[in-house]
């Protein structure tokens, strides 16, 4: 993740500023979370229907009875998937901030590694097993929330009907 190196060391080379590494992470992961994130919001609401909002604006409901009403509940079901994906993703990436010295848990391994050596291999399994249970969990829990929104039938009936 370039986006990491250019937050670390961009603002000491131009500005000669010299902030705390994890402020300089949560500055990266915020900058690349944002990004995604504005890109599934944008998909989200572009997934509404047009003829539902023609159909609200025929029925007489103000904008903000339109967002909350039609809008939110359709985007948020379109987008859910995503923003769940998402978060596995951002946690799986955190093992990049070993590069700039971050405490997180690989960084931890390696500190592990260099007091013990012996237990190396011991050590990074453990890693590897937390991580992969973690993301494994959380891509379970996203296939629990697709499927409780797939058995909605107010929801499966606003997607399979277009002949508004």
């Amino acid at each position: 993740m370039i986006l990491v190196l250019l937050v670390y060391y961009l603002p000491y080379s131009l500005f000669a500023l010299r902030l705390p590494a994890v402020i300089l992470a949560v500055i990266a992961f915020s900058l690349y979370t944002a990004a995604y994130l504005c890109d599934i919001f944008l998909s989200g609401f572009n997934a509404v229907d047009q003829q539902w909002i023609n159909a609200a604006k025929v029925l007489g409901l103000n904008h903000t009875q339109i967002l909350f009403k039609i809008k939110l509940p359709i985007a948020i079901r379109a987008m859910l998937p995503a923003m769940l994906g998402l978060g596995i993703t951002v946690f799986k990436d955190t093992s990049v901030l070993v590069v700039v010295a971050v405490g997180e848990l690989t960084y931890s391994a390696r500190q592990l590694q260099t007091a013990e050596p012996v237990n190396y291999a011991l050590v990074m399994a453990m890693v590897i097993l937390m991580y992969f249970t973690i993301a494994t969990s959380g891509a379970a829990m996203t296939g629990i929330f697709e499927k409780k929104w797939n058995k909605n039938p107010t929801l499966q009936l606003i997607f399979e009907r277009n002949d508004l």
